[in-house]
């Protein structure tokens, strides 16, 4: 047994609790369940060359109302706050936000604090609200680990390889542009999304090089990357086809903007 040096500092350590915060949360993980079909939004898009597809996602509402009930019962209090990063500048449109959740036992005193990034491509209240929920849900996403079966439905989408396309018009792309654009692609693939079975890098590149973007292409990109972040698995490559090859009807939003969910 190694001897304890003579200047060293013996320090005695409280009692930790018998049950932490990190126990709780884990508790409550394990008490999660798959979101069921019923509780996803499911949306139909129909192309500007006629096709269509179809898709599910889960709201941030969705899962708030399921950890809600569950935080509450173990005694574990959260605090939000969002911090601004980038207010929109020229012409692309981006807001960047960073969303904190900070976890409080109110039997022990821990505290935990997560934090993720959301972007938003609209001027005003809508591109900082849109980021925000894009950034409290993929945060309540991933940190719980949800599970769901959300299954996209490819229905007669009419796909382009390659091509300019109705999303191409307009001045170039900026270096601020492609640059988020490629950390995103980076960000979307860490957490296993792929485009119809490609990596995202492959699924944007096949149709559109980033450095071909133009500015309006890129926008609605980084829009449609930020929000696949809070998915899983394998996505339907049609909103890509819209957004690189084909406008959608709509505008080509993933997911759509909507009343009821503030931001999409």
């Amino acid at each position: 047994m190694p001897e304890t040096p003579a200047d060293a500092k013996l320090v005695e350590l409280p009692n930790p609790p018998t049950n932490p915060l990190y126990s709780k949360l884990a508790k409550i993980m394990g008490e999660l369940s798959a979101i069921p079909k019923d509780k996803l939004r499911h949306v139909e898009v129909k192309t500007a060359t006629g096709g269509s597809y179809s898709y599910d996602y889960i709201t941030e509402a969705t899962l708030m109302e399921e950890l809600r009930p569950k935080l509450a019962a173990a005694g574990i209090a959260t605090f939000y706050s969002d911090e601004i990063l980038r207010n929109p500048e020229g012409e692309d449109n981006l807001t960047v936000v960073r969303v904190s959740l900070t976890f409080a036992d109110g039997e022990t005193g821990e505290i935990w604090t997560c934090q993720s990034d959301g972007y938003g491509t609209d001027r005003g209240d809508k591109g900082a609200n849109k980021a925000k929920t894009s950034a409290l849900r993929y945060l309540l996403w991933k940190t719980f680990l949800f599970a769901s079966d959300l299954d996209p439905e490819t229905e007669s989408v009419e796909r382009r390889s390659g091509g300019s396309g109705g999303g191409a018009s307009g001045k170039p792309a900026s270096d601020k542009q492609k640059a988020l654009v490629r950390r995103l692609l980076n960000e979307v693939a860490d957490v296993g999304v792929t485009f119809g079975g490609d990596h995202p890098d492959e699924a944007v590149h096949r149709r559109t090089p980033v450095e071909d973007l133009s500015s309006p292409q890129a926008s609605r990109l980084i829009d449609l990357l930020g929000s696949a972040k809070a998915a899983s698995g394998d996505l339907d490559a049609g909103p890509l086809d819209g957004l690189i090859g084909g406008r959608l009807e709509g505008g080509g939003d993933f997911p759509p903007k909507s009343d009821d969910d503030i931001g999409y």
